[in-house]
């Protein structure tokens, strides 16, 4: 709306000559501090069509944008402008109260986004927090991200473990019936028993080792599909694409877009 006004500067001086009614038109002050409001109000603005301007959960994408607020307000924090400078201090103020302390949700989502993975949180923290407290909310993200998945593998192997028992119980059918079955039988057989059997090494460990992915840079970052990455990477990751399914489908917000920015929300 600032913007648009903005526009029509030249207009309402003109307006003001026509109608003698008209008490509200803005001075050239006025006009100084609403250029100034829409150059900061416009990360808000970019951010919020990110996050809410996806058909598909974008929880993932929320770590990076409050990382790029948080740098818009400190670096207006102490402008030059008494108005500017009141008014980003108020904002801060309420930043710093909902963000101060660690989210680890919209960490937790961030680390599940292979194109950020632990980079990402090493980055946003050492800008989001003090030296000191970045440090231990790593190592926070970190400990909450093995632990998550520790509880899903655990869940795995019991479930596994059913699932033997099941096949072990209809061996013999299974031997009974090879004759009439095709050659493909016994080594699919083979192959379910190989895939319940322990993994070799943690799968967590092995994503966070490759380092994060690099992706085409002509897709805007926003329209990178997490879900269905994992979705393609349920050979590779079974149990840690399960955790991922199940944690990015968690909407990060449930204020609407209209809402975002108004003064009774």
């Amino acid at each position: 709306m600032l913007n648009c006004a903005i526009k029509f500067k030249e207009i309402f001086p003109m307006y003001r000559e026509r109608d003698v009614q008209y008490y509200c038109c803005p001075f050239e002050e006025d006009w100084e501090k609403v250029e100034k409001v829409c150059s900061i109000l416009e990360t808000f603005w970019a951010t919020t069509n990110i996050i809410l301007g996806s058909d598909y959960p974008t929880s993932n994408l929320f770590l990076q944008e409050v990382k790029r607020i948080k740098l818009v307000l400190d670096s207006k924090a102490n402008d030059d402008d008494d108005f500017v400078r009141a008014m980003v201090r108020k904002m801060k103020f309420k930043f710093d109260e909902y963000w101060g302390e660690c989210n680890l949700l919209m960490a937790v989502v961030a680390v599940l986004d292979p194109r950020q993975k632990m980079t990402a949180i090493e980055y946003c923290f050492s800008k989001l927090f003090p030296p000191s407290e970045a440090q231990q909310n790593i190592e926070k993200v970190r400990n909450a991200v093995f632990e998550l998945y520790n509880e899903y593998l655990q869940a795995n192997e019991l479930r596994e473990g059913g699932n033997r028992k099941d096949s072990q119980v209809s061996s013999s059918s299974v031997s009974e019936s090879s004759a009439s079955g095709s050659g493909w039988d016994d080594f699919d057989e083979y192959v379910r028993e190989y895939q319940t059997g322990p993994p070799q090494e943690s799968e967590l460990l092995i994503y966070l080792e490759k380092g994060p992915i690099k992706i085409d840079s002509s897709v805007p970052r926003h329209e990178f599909d997490c879900l269905n990455w994992w979705k393609n990477s349920k050979l590779t990751f079974p149990i840690l694409s399960k955790m991922a399914a199940d944690i990015l489908a968690i909407p990060i917000t449930t204020v609407t877009s209209e809402a975002t920015f108004s003064a009774g929300t």
